[in-house]
């Protein structure tokens, strides 16, 4: 499962803070001409992935990648800096467990319960790509197969990305 979106590296909300990178330059508001005075009209906002404003930022974000801040001297202290945090991570063995305590999530049945969720459908377009993702997943053991005729199911739902990219 590509997660880095074809980027060298991913680095979590939770440790931007710690490594002094801040996400700013973020629209917080949307222009709308159609404001109204008339409290019961709310206007109508609509997402659309093509839309001029996706556009700009899009460009933005690409001329944003491809020119580091900073020198070159400090772009290479700041690659050296965060290299063993990256080596890190990536020696961690696929299909293994965060061991942080708090990321342990437990859903106490009682005796008898079970939960079945019956599988949603799959738009017949996206058949290869889940099943693609689901034999992944099985290779690295972050899922197992059920047993035949199991009380415990939980459906598998597919979602297209919003932003319309497809790698």
């Amino acid at each position: 499962m590509n997660l880095t979106n074809d980027h060298d590296m991913s680095i979590g909300t939770d440790f931007m803070s710690k490594l002094g990178i801040g996400l700013t330059g973020l629209p917080y508001k949307w222009d709308d001409s159609k404001v109204s005075l008339d409290n019961s009209k709310v206007p109508e906002h609509k997402f659309n992935d093509f839309s001029e404003l996706l556009n700009k930022v899009d460009d933005e974000m690409s001329e944003l990648e491809n020119c580091p801040a900073g020198s070159s001297n400090e772009y290479q202290q700041a690659l050296n800096y965060i290299k063993p945090l990256i080596q890190l991570n990536q020696a961690i063995p696929k299909g293994s467990f965060c061991t942080i305590p708090e990321s342990v999530v437990s859903i106490e049945t009682p005796e008898g319960v079970t939960s079945y969720r019956r599988p949603y459908p799959v738009p017949l377009a996206y058949h290869k790509i889940v099943q693609d993702q689901i034999d992944e997943w099985l290779e690295n053991g972050v899922i197992k197969r059920a047993p035949a005729n199991t009380e415990w199911n939980s459906a598998l739902t597919v979602v297209k990305k919003t932003n319309a990219k497809v790698n």
